[in-house]
């Protein structure tokens, strides 16, 4: 894997973390397994608490649910110091730190702290995805769906194959893929599967208007009806979809090794497929009529939307393994050196931010400010129209997510299995 021989020690991936994806990658071995799970790593005053407060709050076993953490009563001030170090154990448990104290209101938590953070077990590269009132997260073993306020557990699913995308939420559906080739569909409200259909491969699909659309393993691009999962067509491309497909003005676009291209959302029919310099490893971005894509080249690409013709390129944006993000005209790209570059739309560079490892997500933004996660364990916060940092958080691990902001708070997961909810 790439991770493995980067030049940068720190963005190497541990032991533990190399075993358990291969493990993955091969659907079965001790990586899965053997990875620390339940309470027996923690210190004995922590797990006995976590044991006690388990055994009188712990649902009936559901095959939609696996290790919930269920909500309890807050605590009284006298209670809190008298817990001392087991708090650690609390905030690992995924329940909310800032619960814990005197029945007041608490104050509004500043600019880049932790608002609380859910173990959703395994390794985690996906990103999240927020719907009423719930943020749902995949990792290596389940599905999770999160409350946003308390940070609790409201189920999570085990999955047949485990799911290493992103999850996309439509019309109280939940679509995930996995790694068994699968596209999935859950009620968002209980988890339950709805259908599943083979159709899936290392991209996240995309929902829009009643249809599904996901790159498959065979190298298609496909289009599944979202209440049934029956197949509606098949857009065979020469390699394998990279990223989740984008779906705009009736028309969807995918890029694959070499090439980006755009199909009619209805029939799949090909609409035109333009050579790219590099492989374009993320999905597109569509603003304004115009389609943006980074390629591991370095080259920052602009495609007129409605005909596929080159519009200009920019050689020195970087190599970049993510996604751009387009806001108020200005594209901004997180490249593999580590830097985070904004480009006006005529190709023309604006600022550049750098973070202290190599490898960047894709970046978000939200108001004034683009959040953007990388392999340095932080997530940070950064001014859009100057680029200076306003914050920055240490999630623990390695962020390969891209964060979902909403209403004030920034969710994002970090490799070590964790699901962070961050102030803004």
């Amino acid at each position: 894997m790439t991770a493995v021989t980067d030049k940068e020690p720190e963005a190497r991936p541990t032991v533990a973390a190399l075993l358990e994806r291969l493990a993955v990658a091969t659907r079965s071995g001790p990586g899965v397994d053997s990875a620390p799970t339940g309470t027996g790593w923690l210190p004995e005053p922590v797990t006995a608490m976590l044991r006690a407060v388990t055994e009188r709050t712990r649902p009936p076993a559901s095959e939609a649910a696996d290790e919930i953490v269920e909500p309890v009563g807050s605590p009284s001030r006298r209670r809190v110091l008298g817990l001392g170090a087991a708090v650690t154990g609390l905030v690992l448990a995924g329940w909310n730190i800032h619960e814990l104290g005197s029945s007041g209101r608490s104050p509004r938590p500043a600019s880049g702290e932790r608002l609380w953070r859910f173990p959703v077990g395994g390794l985690v590269y996906g990103s999240p995805a927020v719907a009423d009132g719930m943020v749902y997260i995949s990792g290596s073993r389940s599905l999770c769906a999160v409350d946003v306020s308390s940070g609790r557990a409201r189920w999570k699913r085990p999955l047949s194959g485990v799911g290493l995308g992103s999850p996309v939420v439509g019309d109280g559906v939940v679509y995930l893929n996995s790694v068994d080739d699968h596209l999935y569909a859950l009620d968002a409200a209980t988890g339950e599967q709805r259908w599943r259909v083979l159709a899936a491969g290392p991209g996240s699909p995309a929902v829009a208007d009643g249809v599904v659309y996901v790159g498959g393993a065979d190298g298609g691009l496909h289009a599944v009806d979202a209440s049934t999962g029956e197949r509606r067509w098949v857009h065979h491309a020469d390699s394998f979809v990279s990223g989740r497909p984008v779906v705009a003005g009736g028309a969807v676009y995918a890029a694959s090794r070499g090439s980006l291209y755009a199909v009619d959302a209805a029939t799949g029919d090909q609409r035109w497929s333009l050579a790219t310099e590099g492989t374009v490893f993320g999905p597109p971005a569509v603003a304004d009529g115009v389609v943006y894509a980074g390629s591991d080249k370095g080259t920052l690409h602009a495609v007129r939307a409605a005909d596929g013709e080159q519009r200009w390129t920019s050689p020195d944006v970087g190599a970049a393994f993510s996604a751009p993000t387009v806001a108020d005209g200005v594209v901004y790209a997180g490249t593999a050196d580590g830097k985070l570059r904004a480009v006006d739309t005529a190709g023309h560079g604006r600022w550049k931010f750098s973070t202290r490892k190599r490898g960047l997500a894709a970046p978000v933004v939200a108001g004034e400010v683009v959040y953007i996660g990388a392999t340095d364990h932080h997530l940070y916060a950064v001014d859009a129209d100057t680029g200076a940092s306003r914050w920055r958080f240490d999630t623990g691990a390695p962020v390969y997510s891209v964060p979902a902001v909403v209403d004030g708070v920034a969710f994002v997961s970090s490799e070590n299995g964790y699901l962070h909810a961050v102030a803004t």
